[in-house]
């Protein structure tokens, strides 16, 4: 299955983002001294994105092992190490009024194999290229 996003910058620090299998669009932003964001940041998205696979995973187990639960909570908690430029440190809590009794340790590995956790663990490498710019318009 292909993933396909596209991101087009619109002003300040504002870029749209546009997915095409869903035809959703999000903004990502960065406030500065005398603009306020209008989205969050792409480091905020990134560990969002990690905290909600989770989550789905989460609930996913919860339903194929018919385990009685009504919430789920995800917190993600990063340091940006500015010096570096990456992210450190990610912790990820995961909180749930579900009984997990013997199983905490079965759902826990159940939870790293989320698609995102196994990409940032798992990647070898990242590939960046440029492209003719006059191709795009």
């Amino acid at each position: 299955m292909q993933i396909k996003s596209s991101i087009e910058f619109l002003e300040k620090e504002k870029f749209k983002i546009s997915f095409s299998s869903t035809q959703v669009n999000i903004f990502v932003d960065k406030s500065e001294a005398d603009y306020k964001a209008q989205g969050p940041s792409p480091l905020e998205l990134f560990c969002a994105s990690l905290g909600s696979c989770v989550g789905i995973f989460a609930k996913r187990y919860l339903l194929t092992r018919k385990i009685d639960f009504k919430k789920i909570y995800i917190d993600v908690e990063a340091f940006f190490d500015q010096s570096n430029l990456l992210i450190k440190d990610i912790k990820v809590k995961v909180s749930t009024d579900a009984n997990l009794d013997n199983k905490l340790e079965e759902f826990l590995r159940y939870l790293k194999n989320c698609p995102i956790h196994n990409t940032i663990v798992n990647t070898d490498k990242i590939e960046i290229e440029i492209k003719n710019f006059c191709s795009r318009l």
